[in-house]
């Protein structure tokens, strides 16, 4: 082969190179964006759109119970169309339609059920440092569903929440499968305003 055909021969694998290239970049450019996109699994695997749409999705409130009182009255609103589970202590206090209240152990929590929440706490020198509190041990722990556009109430020390202090408490969707004490891996929390 003479070093002219070599030339030629070279010349015309750069042509080929290049018009591949272009084809490929001209594909790219003009295919469907819609094959590229990755989905949002929360939308289309569950659906959780907001309820009042001037609130938060997931958000706590706090009252102080009675003056003089140690303790903070915090309300978990879910604000969505979609169930949360949270770990409790199992039981429920909660007001029936007749005025009378009762407790039970049910894992579905009642509209404004009164219950106790696992949740954490941050300190007042490193207020980024969140540790769990939860005084009662593994045994007493139980997953409890908060449904979808409920509120449920959970007491909490003053000093928790005064100057550079807040609570958060853990959660998970009920679409994430996670029951009686099972983890996703995932850790949502929802926290208290300061």
């Amino acid at each position: 082969m003479t070093i002219q055909k070599c030339i030629s021969v070279k010349k015309t694998v750069e042509a080929s190179a290049i018009i591949i290239a272009c084809a490929l970049v001209v594909f790219v450019a003009f295919y469907p964006s819609e094959v590229f996109e990755t989905p949002s699994y929360q939308e289309d695997q569950c659906g959780c759109k907001r309820i009042d749409e001037s609130k938060p999705t997931i958000y706590l409130t706090s009252e102080n119970d009675k003056k003089g009182d140690d303790l903070v009255r915090v309300v978990l609103q879910n604000n969505i169309n979609c169930s949360i589970t949270i770990t409790t202590l199992g039981r429920q206090i909660f007001t029936e339609n007749t005025g009378k209240v009762r407790s039970n152990g049910e894992s579905v929590l009642r509209k404004d059920a009164i219950v106790t929440v696992k949740y954490k706490i941050n300190s007042a020198k490193k207020p980024w440092e969140f540790i769990i509190y939860w005084p009662y041990g593994h045994s007493a722990e139980f997953t409890s569903e908060v449904l979808a556009g409920n509120a449920i109430s959970f007491s909490v020390p003053k000093k928790f929440l005064g100057k550079k202090r807040q609570i958060a408490v853990p959660f998970n969707y009920v679409w994430e499968g996670v029951r009686f004490g099972a983890t996703s891996g995932i850790e949502h929390l929802i926290y208290s305003y300061r």
